[in-house]
């Protein structure tokens, strides 16, 4: 059997597409749905009495409005079926097949979770293809014992949680695979959606930093697997260092708060990448360095680098956290 959980707040005009989309799947008779309420404005009695015929469906409502990444977590706490799949409300699977073309993979494989194609929906109508993107929950299955021998859940961060979550699975397992070919997910676009709204490519750098630093110190906690694994730890979270600098960048042309984003390295530098700094030698980090800036060609293309890295480094190991404010302009910062 396979769960589906579905967060959701306020609903009602996308989830009913969702959930045909769902109950058009070639074993719908394996899958139990799970509506999250997240302190909607009603209940999804109507959708779940349209298609409770069809599926297996039922809903959980919560006492206050928590996001997605709480409502993901109650609705894991909730089922308890061999394997676990997270759909967005507004969101539907590729086709008929995508359920049963994940579960297939990850019985065949035996893996702890596998990874396939999505297109996200853009504004303009155009659809961008995601391959081996393991940010987002989407197109994913997992393996329950895997999730639960390590304990993982989504926090309850508002942003960015996905990327916590998948962080952890990809630090604790070395068994995380790609379905090759089929698309399995499409991320519509939604104007209202957290991830659309409010300048979230800046916004939810916070999120984004935060969730990182949940997961090194949720991985800390298994350190026979942290010391198997180290190598690829290490990699892992001195590239999203970099990847940190090159967001600096990019906010810089963009005439962000770099003051708020400077807070939110230094949060990172101190928890993460300050333990790694000591150990890797020069040739090491330029290899990672080079890694990051050729994944970001298209945004590398569009800035001019103000500040090297290495004044990036010693911007955030002098930056004076007590006298943060969220008016600071980038003028007050020493670099």
């Amino acid at each position: 059997m396979v769960d589906i959980v579905i967060p959701a707040f306020n609903a009602h005009n996308t989830i009913n597409r969702c959930l045909a989309s769902i109950a058009s799947q070639t074993i719908i008779s394996d899958i139990n749905v799970i509506i999250v309420n997240d302190c909607s404005d009603k209940d999804y009695s109507e959708s779940i009495h349209t298609f409770e015929n069809l599926m297996n469906v039922k809903e959980i409502k919560l006492e206050k409005n928590s996001g997605p990444g709480t409502a993901r977590r109650i609705g894991m706490q909730n089922c308890n079926s061999e394997y676990i799949m997270f759909i967005d409300a507004d969101d539907t699977f590729g086709s008929a097949y995508s359920v049963s073309e994940l579960l297939n993979a990850i019985i065949n494989t035996d893996a702890d979770c596998i990874n396939s194609t999505f297109y996200e929906e853009l504004e303009t109508g155009e659809h961008y293809k995601h391959d081996n993107d393991m940010v987002w929950v989407f197109g994913k299955i997992y393996k329950r014992s895997f999730l639960d021998g390590y304990h993982i859940e989504f926090n309850d961060t508002r942003a960015n949680e996905d990327n916590g979550f998948n962080t952890l699975v990809c630090l604790l397992s070395d068994n995380v695979k790609t379905l090759e070919g089929p698309v399995t997910y499409n991320w519509h676009w939604n104007s209202n959606s957290i991830t659309r709204n409010n300048d979230y490519a800046f916004n939810g750098m916070e999120g984004f930093i935060n969730n990182q630093i949940w997961a090194y110190e949720q991985a800390k906690k298994y350190p026979t697997v942290f010391k198997k694994r180290y190598n690829i730890i290490q990699e892992r979270f001195v590239k999203v260092f970099i990847q940190l600098y090159v967001y600096y960048l990019e906010f810089a042309v963009n005439n962000k708060n770099l003051s708020k984003y400077l807070y939110w390295c230094k949060k990172y530098y101190d928890s993460v990448f300050c333990y790694f700094e000591s150990e890797i030698t020069a040739e090491y980090f330029n290899e990672c360095y080079i890694s990051v800036i050729s994944n970001n060609d298209n945004i590398m293309k569009t800035v001019v680098p103000v500040i090297t890295i290495y004044q990036f480094i010693s911007a955030l190991k002098d930056y004076d956290v007590d006298g943060y404010a969220e008016d600071n302009e980038y003028s007050e910062i020493n670099i």
